[in-house]
């Protein structure tokens, strides 16, 4: 279950199950938007299965934008937020993000100067969003699974299969 993600986690860490915690990065991977959302204890959640998540194709969101919420709401509650960012923010697909998104962030590197090291990835996104012919990004732009709304299968009478 997504909210006790951390403990399993944790048990998986402990005991050296590889499997156990390969499932939580599944878990994580799935339930993202759950995860993100609904799990108290997500800001404890492990650099590595963070890491794990926000860089993989199977991450299933429903843009992108909210990878990087997640990411800096996650790193908000660490000591060493500008570090983490840092360290997960060339996973997140900055040219696939909604340009007001892009201006707020924009705004966080003015407010906060130890995250100007983000100014590049927002430049880039930007120049790639505006350009007819944007230059090859650095970060990889490959989507994502996005989740648009449910496929509700109905037969010819109304009433939902399966």
């Amino acid at each position: 279950r997504p909210e006790s993600l951390h403990e399993w986690w944790e048990a998986g860490r402990t005991l050296g199950c590889e499997r156990l915690c390969a499932q939580c990065g599944e878990v994580l991977r799935t339930e993202f938007m759950t995860v993100s959302s609904a799990n108290a204890s997500f800001s404890s959640l492990d650099v590595e299965l963070i890491l794990d998540a926000v860089s993989s194709n199977a991450l299933v969101c429903t843009k992108e934008d909210d990878v990087w919420d997640f990411v800096q709401r996650w790193a908000g509650d660490r000591a060493d937020e500008s570090a983490m960012i840092r360290r997960l923010a060339h996973h997140i697909r900055w040219p696939l993000m909604h340009r007001s998104t892009l201006d707020a962030v924009r705004e966080r590197i003015s407010a906060c100067p130890s995250l100007d090291f983000l100014e590049g990835l927002v430049n880039e996104a930007v120049a790639f969003q505006e350009e007819a012919s944007p230059p090859t990004p650095t970060v990889c732009i490959e989507p994502r699974k996005y989740l648009l709304g449910e496929l509700v299968v109905v037969n010819k009478d109304g009433r939902k299969r399966g």
